[in-house]
């Protein structure tokens, strides 16, 4: 099956890029052909209501805004892009599934095939060394840019953005104490075609 579904939206200004997320929120959230793909549209209207809530704060301003507003983008940007993945799945080549979601058409060459990406493995948890952390490694995806990281506390249902990282090891920090986590990751390729998701892993944060 190749891909239709276009990914251009990564390249819209700031403005265009929230509205673009709320047409498809509202698209996806309407049309009961999209309710296998509740939970994920459901986590693409919490990322976009948290990205716009945070751009629209007047008095917000520096350094600190700036990480936070490129954190929440990024975790935006991951979910549509997610998304995206998942309405190609559901449409199965069908251009009226792709248009009905709010997403576009990818413009193709008859015959290109779409490039591919493993799923990471040898997925771990190293030693901690720093409470309220948890520092985690696996092992290179040729052909990967980047890797995604998700986490939910055990007993919940959705997932949690993360972050992500160009390097094979990452630390996740600011956790719950005494809670266990379940942790997932996913490699995405320089066409930011996304591998499917790992098996998830656990672990108490001490």
């Amino acid at each position: 099956m190749k891909s239709i579904v276009s990914l251009k939206f990564k390249k819209l200004p700031e403005s265009d890029f929230v509205f673009f997320a709320e047409k498809v929120v509202q698209n996806m959230s309407s049309d009961a052909q999209f309710v296998s793909l509740k939970s994920s549209v459901d986590e693409l209207k919490v990322r976009t209501i948290a990205f716009k809530t945070l751009t629209n704060d007047a008095n917000a301003g520096g350094k600190l805004f700036t990480i936070q507003k490129n954190e929440k983008k990024a975790a935006l940007d991951y979910q549509l892009t997610l998304l995206a993945k998942q309405v190609d799945l559901l449409a199965d080549e069908n251009e009226a599934v792709v248009v009905a979601s709010g997403y576009e058409m990818k413009k193709t060459t008859a015959g290109r095939t779409i490039d591919e990406v493993d799923t990471p493995t040898g997925f771990k948890i190293d030693k901690v060394r720093k409470t309220g952390t948890l520092p985690l490694s696996w092992d290179k995806v040729l052909g990967a840019k980047r890797y995604d990281l998700e986490r939910r506390l055990i007993g919940q249902e959705l997932w949690e953005y993360a972050g992500f990282t160009a390097a094979t090891s990452l630390v996740l920090t600011n956790l719950e104490k005494g809670k266990e986590y379940e942790l997932r990751i996913c490699s995405t390729a320089s066409t930011n075609v996304r591998s499917d998701w790992s098996d998830a892993i656990s672990a108490f944060v001490s």
